[in-house]
C-alpha cells in the first residue's frame, strides 16, 4: 500500500524552488531545481512526519488533492514505530 501527500512547488523570487505540503505542514523545504526540491521534499515530508509519531500524535489524513504527489517513506515510517515500541495503527 503507498500513502503519499501532495506537495505544492513554487518558485522562488530569489532563484530556485520552495515545496510545503498542505496537510504536513511541519515539511517545508526548497531546492536550487525543481528535481532537487522534490528530492528535498520526500526527505523533509519523512523527517516531519517521523517527528509528529514521536510526538504521540496520529499521521494527519492526506485530504490535500491538488499539487505533486509525494510518497511516504513507509519502510522509514514503520521501522519508526518498531523502535519505539508504537503500533502500525498509528499510520
Amino acid at each position: 500500500m503507498e500513502y503519499s501527500y501532495q506537495a505544492t512547488v513554487e518558485a522562488d523570487p530569489d532563484g530556485g524552488f520552495v515545496v510545503t505540503f498542505e496537510d504536513v505542514p511541519e515539511a517545508i523545504t526548497a531546492g536550487n531545481t525543481y528535481g532537487e526540491a522534490l528530492a528535498n521534499a520526500k526527505e523533509a515530508l519523512d523527517l516531519a512526519l517521523q517527528g509528529i509519531l514521536e510526538d504521540g500524535h496520529d499521521l494527519p489524513p492526506a485530504l490535500a488533492r491538488n499539487g505533486v504527489s509525494v510518497p511516504v517513506d513507509t519502510a522509514t515510517i514503520l521501522a519508526f514505530l518498531g523502535r519505539a515500541g508504537g503500533s502500525s495503527s498509528r499510520v
